[in-house]
């Protein structure tokens, strides 16, 4: 599957988690500042992941046409090579936003909004929801702060394998992946019945890959095809792997090159 085709397939996902969220909010909150507020959440994740998608529609466009422009010529790849691996990362790095924004929009569906029967319950995701601000507005050591805090303080809450999540999360996007790998596998060990466990298990992969360990990180996007065949990380994990079939690929003919050339 291409980049653009699993980017697609997040973005239909937020549209079809809308339209159940807002019907399931309305009937379970009494409180309509409540549900003003966090529907008020929802639009605004909405925008930021509408405006993400036209940055990948002008980045699609120009991956595609390097693309293109490499497997014709191999000798004359340097420089194609080098912006075709720049689009890539700006790719990914969009493509993390937008799973990041799912994400959330996800755990309000499943955990925030289906039956909060209680005001603590509302009041422990609000305090929780303050660490996601931080992620959002790019202040990740202090949402790590924020969320180690939570757990602390909630350490039965239901949102605590979450805030777990988005500390290895604060780290990826950091680009600080070897901690990340450590808070995802933490994640995990403490909890593999998680609803985050596909994702962290999936983010371990993409740590390794951007640390350029590409053997590692197509065993951790195997154990996702295989642990959570049906999942939507299952299917990023299958395009992840051809990604980097691609890559060693490109790598063989460049090493082939400089060879004859010597």
């Amino acid at each position: 599957m291409k980049n653009h085709e699993r980017i697609f397939i997040i973005i239909i996902l937020v549209l079809l988690v809308f339209p159940s969220y807002a019907r399931k909010s309305s009937s379970n909150f009494t409180d309509s500042q409540e549900y003003e507020n966090l529907k008020t959440a929802v639009t605004n994740h909405g925008t930021s992941i509408a405006n993400f998608q036209n940055q990948v529609s002008d980045l699609i466009a120009k991956v595609q046409t390097l693309n293109g422009d490499i497997n014709r010529n191999y000798k004359k790849n340097k420089d194609q090579n080098k912006a075709l691996s720049d689009s890539q990362i700006r790719l990914q790095t969009i493509e993390d936003k937008i799973t990041s924004l799912t994400s959330q929009l996800l755990e309000l569906q499943s955990e925030g909004f289906l039956s909060p029967q209680t005001t603590r319950r509302l009041n422990e995701y609000k305090i929780f929801a303050r660490g996601l601000e931080y992620i959002n507005s790019g202040q990740y050591g202090k949402a790590i702060k924020a969320m180690k805090t939570f757990k602390t303080q909630n350490s039965k809450s239901i949102f605590k394998s979450y805030a777990q999540f988005w500390i290895g999360e604060s780290y990826y996007m950091q680009s600080d992946y070897k901690m990340a790998i450590k808070e995802y596998q933490y994640l995990l060990k403490t909890n593999s019945r998680s609803a985050k466990a596909p994702t962290a298990l999936y983010r371990q992969g993409l740590s390794f890959f951007h640390l350029k360990a590409y053997d590692d990180a197509n065993t951790f996007f195997a154990q996702v095809i295989r642990k959570y065949p049906k999942s939507l990380e299952a299917v990023q994990s299958s395009s992840q792997i051809k990604r980097i079939k691609d890559i060693q690929e490109l790598q063989r003919q460049q090493n082939l090159e400089t060879n004859l050339i010597q």
